[in-house]
């Protein structure tokens, strides 16, 4: 019964963050593809996925699940493509409710729903235009606590939990446009005029992966990193790429002052990134596994230009886990890689 409580929250979770950052344009809908990792006191772990549909209009935004479940809120998108937004509140807990009294239904219990509240939380997304079209990207991570009581075969048990989850997801939509009162002139300024604004990098370096349980890798990696403003990358003023190869490309923004840079990636396509990098290690190690997650605890990208050579840092910490075996096993990571180059 617990475990089916667990996954409830875990289905509810994974909604509220994904419309928040599936925001667009109004009268936009997307098709918004999220997993996330989520722990509940007294209820342990689990992991899911799933697709849900999002349109907004001019009052805000309407997210309705697979079972046809929805909840309301209002959002926000700047000049730039990034996202803010607030969920109704009540709606959301009418929403919470729906989800949890009919998960109790469905293994022949009945759930009684005494408050849910919603605590802290961080969500951040962004809407990337570019050639092909339009990447919606997300992260978000909540708290929540439920109270509720819960009968099953005559017996009731009365359930307080606290929900923590960490959730990344992502959409593409061919024909998206996004309109953010740009009035079409070409404002930039050219390559080299704003220090590394504009200009494009060959690096060279060493990566070194570290999982508790599965080792240490090591592996030379050869980029290019593109700041903006840069037009053929899709890329705005203070905002860059690295791209690994054609169809493997990683965002992020960069600010300069006094030759140091600070540069920040994206962190969804990089749990992704991450996801994968795990899988394989899994698979070499012969292991039966399902349901790999990442959950980033912490990012860095210091840089310096010097002597004009560009050197950078990239450095993630995180939190994973799969099911191995059909067990749930959770451990830690380190993903660094240092990079030296030269301007193109």
């Amino acid at each position: 019964m617990k475990k089916m409580l667990l996954l409830a929250l875990v289905a509810t979770t994974m909604i509220w963050a994904t419309a928040a950052d599936a925001a667009g344009l109004d009268g936009s809908v997307w098709q918004m593809e999220a997993k996330l990792s989520v722990k509940a006191s007294g209820l342990g772990s689990a992991k899911a996925e799933g697709l849900m549909t999002l349109e907004f209009t001019a009052d805000g935004f309407i997210l309705t699940d697979q079972d046809g479940d929805s909840f309301d809120g209002s959002y926000t998108l700047d000049a730039k493509g990034k996202i803010a937004f607030l969920p109704n509140g009540d709606s959301l807990r009418d929403y919470l409710s729906t989800k949890i009294v009919n998960g109790a239904g469905e293994q022949g219990a009945s759930a009684s729903i005494s408050s849910i509240e919603l605590g802290k939380g961080s969500v951040s997304g962004k809407v990337k235009v570019g050639k092909k079209g339009a990447n919606l990207t997300f992260k978000s991570t909540y708290q929540a606590d439920v109270d509720m009581t819960i009968t099953s075969d005559g017996e009731a048990e009365q359930v307080n939990c606290s929900v923590k989850a960490g959730i990344s997801g992502k959409a593409f939509d061919a024909g998206f446009a996004l309109e953010t009162g740009d009035d079409g002139d070409d404002d930039d300024p050219p390559a080299g005029d704003d220090g590394l604004a504009g200009t494009n990098w060959v690096m060279e370096g060493k990566v070194t992966h570290k999982v508790k349980g599965l080792g240490t890798d090591k592996h030379a990696s050869t980029v290019e990193i593109v700041f903006g403003p840069n037009a053929s990358e899709g890329l705005a003023a203070g905002e860059f790429a690295v791209v690994v190869q054609a169809d493997e490309v990683y965002y992020g923004t960069w600010s300069e002052a006094n030759g140091k840079l600070t540069l920040d990636l994206e962190q969804t396509a990089w749990e992704q990134h991450l996801i994968s990098e795990l899988e394989n290690a899994l698979w070499d190690e012969g292991c039966n596994f399902s349901d790999v997650w990442v959950l980033i605890t912490s990012m860095t990208g210091p840089a310096t230009v010097k002597n004009g050579k560009l050197s950078a840092a990239f450095t993630t910490h995180y939190d994973c886990g799969a099911y191995v075996d059909g067990q749930g096993e959770a451990s830690e990571g380190t993903w660094s890689v240092k990079l030296k180059g030269t301007q193109q």
